[in-house]
C-alpha cells in the first residue's frame, strides 16, 4: 500500500524527471531562444538553469549581463554569474573573468587575480586564456616577467592553431641564421 507521502514523492520524483524544475532542460530551451534572438525569454530560462548551479547557463546569463542582450547591460552582475560558473570549473567563464578582473569591469582590476583566472582555464587548454596568460608573463603582469613561462604558455596556444600565439612564439624563440653556400 502506498500512503499519501510516497504518492507524493514520487508525483515530485516523475515531475522533476520529466523537465519541470529541470535544470538541463531550461538551460536547452534558453539555447533555443537564444538562438532565435529570443534574448529576453532566453536570459529567464538561463536564469532559472543557472539558479539552480547549471554552469554553463551561469556561463551563458553571465555574458547576456556583459553585452546587455535581453537584462539590462551590468558587468557587476555579468561578473557575479561568471565567477559562478569559474568556481564550477568553467574554462570560458574562468578566462572571462580573468578579463574583467585585467579591465576592472564590474569587479577591482586585479591583474593577480586575472592571472590566475587566467591559468585555471589555460591548463584546461583553453586556447585564448593560454594567450592571455602568456601575455601576463611577457609583461610581468600580476605574475613575475618570466619569457620562459610565456614561450611555454604561448607554444601550448601556437599547437592549438592560434595565429597571434605563433607570431609570438616566433618573436620568443631566437631563429638560427640560415647562411646559403
Amino acid at each position: 500500500m502506498f500512503t499519501k507521502s510516497w504518492y507524493l514523492f514520487f508525483l515530485t520524483l516523475t515531475l522533476y524527471l520529466s523537465g519541470c524544475g529541470n535544470a538541463d532542460s531550461d538551460f536547452k530551451r534558453g539555447m533555443d531562444y537564444y538562438n532565435n534572438k529570443g534574448y529576453v525569454k532566453a536570459a529567464q530560462l538561463f536564469q532559472k538553469a543557472a539558479k539552480k548551479g547549471h554552469a554553463t547557463a551561469q556561463f551563458q546569463l553571465g555574458m547576456m549581463y556583459y553585452d546587455g542582450k535581453g537584462v539590462p547591460k551590468q558587468s557587476a552582475e555579468a561578473a557575479s554569474w561568471l565567477g559562478k560558473a569559474a568556481e564550477q570549473g568553467d574554462a570560458k567563464a574562468q578566462n572571462n573573468l580573468g578579463l574583467l578582473y585585467y579591465d576592472g569591469d564590474g569587479v577591482p582590476q586585479d591583474l593577480t587575480k586575472a592571472a590566475q583566472w587566467y591559468r585555471k582555464a589555460a591548463e584546461q587548454g583553453n586556447v585564448d586564456a593560454q594567450v592571455n596568460l602568456a601575455i601576463l608573463y611577457k609583461k610581468g603582469q600580476g605574475v613575475p616577467k618570466d619569457v620562459a613561462e610565456a614561450t611555454r604558455w604561448f607554444r601550448k596556444a601556437a599547437e592549438q592553431g592560434d595565429a597571434y600565439a605563433q607570431e609570438e612564439l616566433a618573436r620568443l624563440i631566437p631563429q638560427p641564421n640560415h647562411v646559403q653556400k
